[in-house]
Parts: C-alpha cells; structure tokens; sequence
C-alpha cells in the first residue's frame, strides 16, 4: 500500500544505513549501466508471474482438498481440525520470533555488500531459533495435552488433533525460511516445483488415501504432518546446489561465522507486533468463536477462509520475489527504481488478483453453495465479507514490507499495536452477538483501518506516494467490474457458467484499460507473438 500526493522527486542520496546493515555495502549497479534496475525490475515481475502459475495450480489442487476435506468430515470434525490448523498457525507465527523475516531483508543486503561471515551467521540464527522454539512448542503442546482440554478448547477431539498436528508449525516455518532463502537468488523453480506442486500435491494424496481407507480425522491430522516433513527434506537436497551455482557456497568457512545477533534482532524482535496482528485477524477469531459458540460455528466460519484467502495468492506470491529486489535497491540507495518497483508491482497484483476477487466477492453465494453444499449457503455473505478485506489489503502492494525494509520500525510497531488493540475490541464488540458474520466484519473493518495506517507511514518512511494517478484507471474499472458484476447477480442472478463468464469478460476488461500502465509488451514481449496480443502493448 502507499502513500498521499504524487511521486517526489528522485533522491540521489542512499538513504541512511539504519541499525543492522552493513555500512560497507558496495553500490551493485555499475555507472556504465543506468539499464540495470529496469532489467532486475523486469525480472522480478517476470519471475513473480511464474511462481503465479506455479500458485495457481497449488490453489487449485488446495481448493479441491478443502472442498474434499469438508464434504467427508462431519460438521464437527471439521470444525475440530480448523482448530488445531487455527492453533498450529498461531504457534507457527510466532515460534521464528521475527528472525524468519532476517533472510529476505538482510541476505541480500550482506550478499550487496560482500559480507558472507554474516550472511551464512543470519542464516544460522534464523534455523537455530525456528527449530529450537519449535521442538520446545511441540514437547508443551504433548507433554500439556490432558491439561489443554477445557482451557484452550472445549472439545477433547481438537485437543488431540492439536497435541498430532502442532509439529506442522515449526516444519511450516522453516519450510517458509528456506522459501526465502530461495527467492534471495530467484530460484524460481526450486520454489515452483517445492512449494507449489509437491506440497499441495502431497496433501491431496493424503486426503485421498483418508477417503479411500474411509478413515477418520486423526489419520488426516498424522498425513498432514508427514507431507510437511517430506517437503522439507526435498528444500534440504537441493539448498546446496542452489548456494553453490550463486557462488555462495565458497565463502562459507565455519570458523569465520559470524551471528549478527543484535543487529537482526534490533530488526526482528518490534515486528513480533505484526505477527500478532495476522495471527488475530486469522486464527484468534476462530479460538473466540470457538469458545463462544462451538465447532459448528467454527466450521462456518473457516470452511470460506481458506476460498477468501485466494485474493492474497497474487500478493504473497509476488512478495516472494519482491522483498530482495527492494533491498537491493534499498542498499544501493535507488529510490527511484524504488518508486517504481513499487507501484508496477502493486498494479500487476490488483489486475491479477481480480479474477479471483470478482468470484468470491460478486459471485460469493452461488460459489459458496458449488463449493461446499447447501448447508453452508449462509457462509457465502462470510466469503464475500472476507474476499473484499483480502483484497484490499492486496491490490495496494507491499506497504508494509517496504515501510521495513527502509528501516521504519519505529512505525511498524506502532501501527501494529494500534491494529491489534482495535481488532479484538471489534471481535470482542461483534462476535458474541453476530456468531461467525461478527469475526467476518472485525476482519473487513481491520484490514481497512491498517492499511490506511500503513500507507500513511510508506510515504514518510520511503518516500512511496500513497497513489500514483498513472494507475487511476486499472483501479477505477477494478471497483467498476465489481460492482456491475455484483449487481447482475443479485437482479438477474444467471446460472453460475453465465456468471463466471461475465467475471471473465470484467478481468479482460481491466487488463485491456491498464495495459499502458502495466507495461505488458515490454514486460512481456514474446506474448507479442500471439495473435491479437499487440493491442496490450
């Protein structure tokens, strides 16, 4: 997200090397190519576009286990695993401490300026907390498990699937680690096959094995755990061929390691603030609803998050990439590239993402019922509540992770707190009364208020304007589509492929009014070959 009034002029000053950094960082872009950063920023949208493939088809295979988990398992059973999954993401966000997000910021920082005693000491400290923390989580959750019941849930089914399931947090942060890891040297298809068809795949193949054997919902928790494990041990096989075609490998010398300890954790430990913010507009809300009103309501509640969640694959998916293209550009002080590496980026994602927000926002209800069944008609107002909160936090780009990379944390963490604290006034204020709707609005009013916040600080902090008049029309016809697809539903409510084709025909119609903003031809000039293609030039 961004920040007020238009662009300001480009700053030829680096911008001051806050705490942590190395202050010798050589400038990476030589005088004689002024061609470069518009070169890395064309790579990192085109790398960013095929990990979106790579997602699209892990979201596909995703939604079909979902929609197989939810029709196999009971009502309560179901609820009973979003649950622990509710209580697993919790424990998973906050075991890294914040030192999980070192690697994308400061990797490419120490690989700019040559310092590999600390790149290979921040890579040691961020794996040494995320399997410490999580080995001690594991061990509390099985050795508490009796004393669990009753006080972090009522259920004694969740409790157990709890005590089976808690070893995915630490299996999914580190497999999170390694992914950044990967992205520092744009290992495009290491993460591509890793994370989005073997993981996904692996759990299919468990959900398929539980309906085949008919069995029950601790076999489903056991599989999960076991897939996670796998794709870990596959990142593990393949990190050192990665180190070593980066030319990274050769510098590594044991005894010349050396853990930046408090400079990463200057940076880490204020962002805790912000884990606390996701993990409360995800996985509280469910334990509150939980608690309030039992599984059921909990099933209503989580049986669309997962189909909301969809208008942040093109978000975090380009973040992969774009977080170590902005700290190169941060640590050799290139604004300008900055600028725009931020404001194309944020654009490809809200034309990217509005096919998936036109289907689970206009078109909720009769997604809903396809989906899931008749009986969770009533979670179609949930989707559509949820879609349009995920949305707008996506469609307005990587404010926040921009606003750390430039050494905003002061901000961050203020922002966060302010978020935090008004999030679970509303769900106390909302879900009591309102059940599963009232979490979904706490969501919705959340996501709005933060994202306001944040794009007030990105100008301040990086110098980001809050909204570039360039992108006016891909916005502008993105609210429009919405709108009219949204109305022919509810007055004329066609059938479902008639609707889904009028959602495709909304998405070309944003793509072809922010071609010229987008750049497709020059990001993308094979698809000038095809046939009609020219017109997005």
């Amino acid at each position: 997200m961004d920040t007020p009034g238009g662009a300001p002029a480009p700053d030829p000053t680096p911008p001051a090397v806050p705490a942590g950094e190395p202050s010798d960082a050589e400038p990476a872009t030589p005088s004689g190519d002024p061609g470069r950063p518009a070169r890395e920023t064309r790579g990192q949208l085109r790398g960013s576009s095929v990990l979106l493939v790579g997602r699209l088809l892990s979201v596909g295979v995703n939604l079909v286990t979902q929609v197989l988990i939810a029709r196999y398992l009971t009502t309560t059973d179901f609820g009973a695993f979003a649950y622990a999954m509710s209580m697993v993401t919790l424990v998973g966000g906050l075991i890294g401490l914040g030192f999980d997000r070192a690697i994308s910021r400061f990797l490419p920082i120490y690989d700019e300026g040559r310092d590999y005693p600390k790149f290979f000491g921040t890579l040691l400290l961020v794996v040494g907390v995320v399997v410490g923390l999580g080995a001690t989580a594991v061990l509390l959750v099985i050795g508490l498990q009796g004393w669990l019941v009753g006080r972090i849930a009522s259920d004694p089914l969740a409790v157990a699937l709890l005590a089976v399931m808690i070893a995915l947090a630490p299996i999914e942060a580190l497999d999170g680690v390694l992914t950044d890891l990967f992205a520092v040297f744009r290992s495009t298809r290491t993460i591509f096959v890793r994370r989005y068809i073997l993981g996904p795949g692996l759990r299919l193949a468990v959900v398929a094995v539980l309906i085949a054997t008919a069995n029950d919902v601790d076999f489903l928790a056991a599989g999960y755990v076991i897939a996670g494990a796998m794709g870990i041990v596959l990142y593990g096989t393949m990190l050192p061929r990665m180190l070593r075609g980066a030319g990274i490998l050769q510098h590594l010398s044991l005894r010349s390691i050396r853990i930046p300890l408090r400079e990463v954790a200057s940076y880490t430990f204020p962002l805790l603030t912000l884990d606390i913010v996701l993990l409360f507009m995800s996985s509280l809300d469910a334990l509150i609803v939980g608690s309030v009103h039992g599984s059921a309501e909990v099933a209503e509640l989580r049986v669309v998050e997962s189909t909301a969640r969809m208008n942040s694959l093109v978000f975090t998916t380009f973040s992969i990439m774009f977080v170590p293209a902005a700290a190169r550009f941060f640590a050799r002080g290139d604004r300008a590239s900055m600028r725009d590496l931020y404001w194309r980026t944020a654009a490809w994602m809200a034309v990217l993402s509005f096919p998936i927000f036109a289907l689970t926002f206009s078109l909720a209800e009769p997604v809903t019922v396809a989906l899931f069944e008749e009986r969770y008609r009533s979670s179609g107002i949930i989707l559509a509540i949820l879609s349009l909160a995920r949305f707008i936090d996506a469609a307005l780009g990587a404010n926040g992770q921009t606003i750390r990379i430039f050494g905003g944390i002061k901000e961050t963490v203020l922002i966060n707190i302010a978020t935090a604290i008004i999030h679970l006034v509303l769900a106390v204020i909302l879900i009591p009364p309102f059940q599963a709707l009232g979490a979904a609005v706490a969501i919705l009013l959340t996501y709005i208020i933060f994202n306001i916040l944040k794009q007030y600080a990105l100008r301040r902090v990086a110098g980001v304007p809050m909204f570039d008049t360039a992108y006016l029309p891909i916005y502008g016809s993105i609210v429009g589509a919405a709108v009219v697809i949204g109305i022919a539903e509810v007055t004329i409510n066609p059938p479902l492929w008639a609707a889904l084709g009028l959602a495709g025909v909304g998405s070309l119609v944003v793509l072809a009014l922010g071609r010229r903003s987008l750049r497709i031809g020059e990001t993308f000039p094979e698809l000038l070959r095809f046939p009609g293609a020219r017109f997005f030039r």
